[in-house]
């Protein structure tokens, strides 16, 4: 009875191992396959650039001052995009960051094609701020970093630095 039992249990692990074993295989098969999906996404986003060609006074109340900037979204890359989410900063030539924040894009954004649009970017009143503001575009840099797109197929790839 003892011998049964005994091969009763090498029975339960081995089947127990093949179980386990088959489970990691897939598991590679499917990581490897999302690693090959998120090296691609994240290729097409290094060919998506945002770039500011102007800026205008917006408003001023008692708290905030609002700038409009005239931006063109590049899309350089083969997929086509319906929304692009990253960290937008305004700096002085310096390199100072005097404002920045999270800004969103959607619409139909198609591959190897640029749109126009205008970003309006509020700020509270702060001296950085009212510099933003006061300065002329020449004296301003801007910066884009792409933190996730939406491709047309609604699949949401986040960046990862």
């Amino acid at each position: 009875m003892n011998a049964e039992r005994t091969n009763a249990i090498i029975k339960k692990v081995t089947i127990i191992l093949l179980v386990i074993a088959t489970l990691v295989f897939f598991y590679g098969c499917i990581s490897a396959k999302q690693a090959g999906e998120e090296r691609a996404a994240r290729k097409a986003a290094k060919k998506i650039e945002l770039v500011v060609t102007e800026k205008q006074n917006s408003s001023v109340s008692s708290y905030s001052i609002s700038c409009d900037f005239v931006c063109t979204i590049k899309n350089e890359s083969k997929m086509e995009i319906n929304g692009i989410v990253g960290t937008f900063k305004i700096m002085d030539q310096n390199d100072n960051v005097l404002s920045s924040g999270e800004a969103s894009f959607s619409g139909d954004f198609k591959p190897e094609s640029e749109e126009d649009f205008k970003l309006n970017w509020r700020m509270d009143i702060t001296e950085k701020h009212k510099q933003v503001y006061e300065a002329d575009f020449s004296d301003l840099k801007f910066s884009f970093e792409i933190e996730e797109v939406t491709y047309n197929d609604f699949e949401t790839v986040e960046i990862k630095k």
